[in-house]
């Protein structure tokens, strides 16, 4: 076993051991995820179940920023590491805590701020704001501990992470939701203590930030700043493409919202697969960027692969969704007729989300011309729209929108492959 890994690593290189690395970790996350998801749908009411994504969905625009960060952050980090620059590597680590601070204080402050408008229109009572705001701050300081793991290329605690953390995930909600009887606060929390493992880890591995932290890293700040806010803009087009929809049904649609997380459940699990790539091609297209090569393998493998699983998973879903669904839950039974083209959706939204890593790994971001005008247009037409909303409607309109920049961005890539021969 050891002299096949060996094997693997050697052929990869560094960067493309690492980037397998990651990748191979991060599925214990999405598994743990993927059973917590259907769990919950087994255990909770409909309408409590349709609450979980979009409490989150709710969360995530208050933690653009983060996100956004944690990007330009990775990549920052892992070139300083590279370059044996310890003492700017630290002292970057070291603002980026501070950041976040500031950061996740002010996103708090915001969230009190609109906490009433936000769970009215999630139809929660009034206890569940101090959940919003765990959330919000969690998804503030989670990104940044990935940052540092995945910039320091420490697969160790990656690895540490993603174990604990999906070991948490499954005791937690079998011991707050059915032991405890804690319902929705349960799933809520469970998912909360298994975010915070990250934190846990983190706290424990930054004694070496007490030394060495007064360090000027002024070229590294000047490529961070001109990456971050159409970094910026790329998130807040994902933010309104893979979550405006789920808060438009708990909104406008919530007798639906339980039957809807049934849909999003068995729809997303392309994402698991192709959105992960992105964690791959990120770093390895980056590397390439730097040296001068082509993408043009990137983007191959990406459509073909993309593709396949589309036209694997939307198939089995098809004709297998209604089994499935009566086996997990029969009251979700009316709404297995849209799993299948909600995963087609998934599936090309996969194109968008790994396309896109690629253009900023190679430090272009004119498809953000496209792309958040076609965001903003779709989130002002369904709410514009909204006494008409109807679950075919809400995915026909995703749909269209993900196939339009998606398309786009194959043409656009394709038409400078061309101009470049």
């Amino acid at each position: 076993m050891t002299s096949i890994i060996n094997a693997v690593k050697s052929k990869l290189g560094e960067l493309g051991w690492g980037a397998l690395v990651v990748f191979i970790i991060f599925r214990f996350n999405d598994l743990a995820s993927m059973f917590y998801k259907f769990y919950m749908g087994h255990l909770l009411p409909n309408a409590d179940y349709g609450a979980l994504d979009p409490v989150y969905a709710a969360a995530t625009l208050f933690s653009i920023p983060a996100v956004a960060i944690f990007m330009v952050a990775t990549k920052s980090i892992s070139r300083l590491d590279a370059m044996g620059m310890q003492k700017e590597k630290n002292a970057l680590i070291a603002d980026l805590l501070r950041m976040t601070f500031a950061g996740s204080v002010v996103a708090f402050i915001a969230t009190f701020v609109f906490q009433s408008i936000i769970i009215n229109r999630l139809h929660l009572s009034g206890q569940y704001s101090y959940i919003l705001f765990l959330v919000v701050l969690l998804m503030w300081w989670q990104p940044m501990a990935m940052a540092i793991f995945q910039g320091e290329r420490n697969y160790t605690l990656l690895a540490l992470n993603a174990l604990f953390s999906a070991i948490v995930l499954i005791f937690a909600s079998r011991l707050l939701v059915v032991n405890f009887g804690f319902g929705l606060h349960g799933a809520f929390l469970a998912k909360i203590i298994s975010g915070c493992v990250v934190l846990v880890i983190l706290t424990l591995s930054l004694n070496k930030l007490k030394r060495n932290v007064h360090a000027d890293y002024q070229n590294e700040k000047t490529v961070m700043r001109e990456t971050l806010i159409p970094i910026m803009i790329y998130q807040a087009c994902i933010v309104a493409l893979f979550h405006s929809d789920k808060l438009f049904v708990r909104n406008f649609l919530c007798p639906d919202s339980g039957g809807y997380g049934a849909i999003a459940t068995l729809g997303s699990i392309p994402a698991y697969f192709i959105n992960a790539m992105s964690f791959v091609v990120f770093p390895l297209a980056s590397a390439d960027h730097a040296e001068g090569k082509t993408m043009v393998r990137y983007y191959k493998q990406t459509i073909m692969l993309c593709f396949a699983v589309m036209i694997t998973c939307s198939g089995t879903f098809y004709y297998l969704a209604p089994i499935i669904i009566k086996l997990w839950n029969t009251s979700f039974s009316a709404y297995a007729g849209y799993v299948w083209i909600y995963s087609a959706v998934m599936s090309i939204h996969g194109v968008i989300v790994v396309f896109a890593s690629i253009e900023i790994a190679s430090h272009r971001y004119k498809f953000l011309w496209f792309m958040a005008p076609a965001s903003l247009v779709t989130v002002i037409i369904l709410y514009l729209f909204r006494a008409q909303l109807t679950i075919p409607v809400i995915i026909s309109c995703l749909f269209v929108v993900n196939v339009f920049i998606a398309s786009s961005l194959i043409y656009s890539a394709t038409m400078r492959y061309k101009n470049a021969q």
